[in-house]
């Protein structure tokens, strides 16, 4: 440098030539080194064929949730109960994903079954069929996710929305005994289309329910009551919300601040493969003032 300020680039330079990438897209385009060190598990590529970049977000978001999805499959194949939060179940002698390097520059990523630490002998549950067929084109989600956990349709919820959104393909080979012997496709559309449906919510109509307690406010803004509930159990207070009509309100203030009983309508919205009430909504039908302890002459 020395001062001196920067160069031209002198002229006519030959521009570099494009990097040229080696694509992998399925389990026989492994090495023989690779391939003979995977006996049982999965082959995964991503992206369309004239793709060389992907998203870190697509790429790590698809191994985490194809891994959080590949448990919760053997968790309910080995008859364990699936939460639908918090950790999963430690299925005994369960096998776990392990991924290889495939290739420099590729992402196809070669996932080899090992048993868990301290196991000796890795159990069989099925759960790369049952990953596979779940993944398949072919297969009925509306009827397959309502005989499995909803925790499982969660987790393929959140697997075709990173694909969705990151706007690439995804191809899955399953290994045995060294061979691929079976394999999935998703594209991009079938993705978006999957990931829309499984994300739509319709209402459910769960019936009735009577409350008794204190209704100590009233919102008119969000035309939201909140009442004090005394359970039938625990003689705890507790609080419950419910919106309610316009011309209800003038009732409600009245009833404001005393003890009340009410029905209210419950509903919730919920996605395809949801059958758990986990965030019912409360709609005011009739509510009536009732003496609390204390009242009267």
């Amino acid at each position: 440098m020395n001062g001196e300020g920067p160069t031209d680039p002198p002229e006519n330079e030959p521009d570099l030539p494009d990097p040229e990438f080696e694509s992998i897209r399925n389990f026989a385009g492994l090495s023989a080194r690779v391939r003979q060190l995977i006996h049982d598990g999965l082959f995964v590529s991503l992206g369309a064929s004239d793709e060389n970049a992907i998203r870190v977000g697509t790429l790590s978001g698809l191994l985490d949730h194809l891994d959080k999805l590949f448990h919760a499959v053997q968790v309910n194949e080995a008859g364990l109960e699936v939460n639908r939060r918090g950790a999963l179940a430690v299925v005994s002698g369960g096998r776990v994903l392990e991924a290889l390097p495939s290739l420099a520059g590729s992402y196809a990523v070669p996932l080899r079954l090992t048993p868990p630490d301290g196991q000796m002998i890795g159990q069989e549950y099925q759960e790369l069929d049952a990953l596979i067929a779940l993944l398949a084109p072919s297969t009925n989600l509306e009827e397959a996710l309502q005989e499995l956990p909803e925790r499982i349709g969660d987790e393929l919820r959140r697997l075709y929305n990173v694909l969705a959104n990151g706007g690439t393909d995804l191809r899955v080979e399953m290994v045995r005994d060294g061979e691929a012997v079976a394999d999935v496709e998703v594209g991009v559309d079938e993705a978006q289309s999957k990931a829309a449906w499984l994300e739509e919510k319709t209402p459910h109509d769960l019936g009735t329910k009577a409350l008794r307690g204190r209704l100590f406010r009233i919102d008119t803004k969000k035309s939201e009551i909140r009442i004090d509930v005394i359970g039938d159990t625990e003689g705890e207070p507790n609080v419950e919300s419910a919106t309610f009509q316009d011309e209800q309100l003038d009732e409600l203030r009245e009833a404001l601040n005393h003890q009340v009983e009410m029905e209210v309508s419950v509903s919730e919205d919920r996605r395809p493969y949801e059958r758990s009430v986990t965030s019912p909504r409360h709609s005011v039908n009739w509510v009536r003032q009732v003496e609390s302890e204390g009242d009267g002459a």
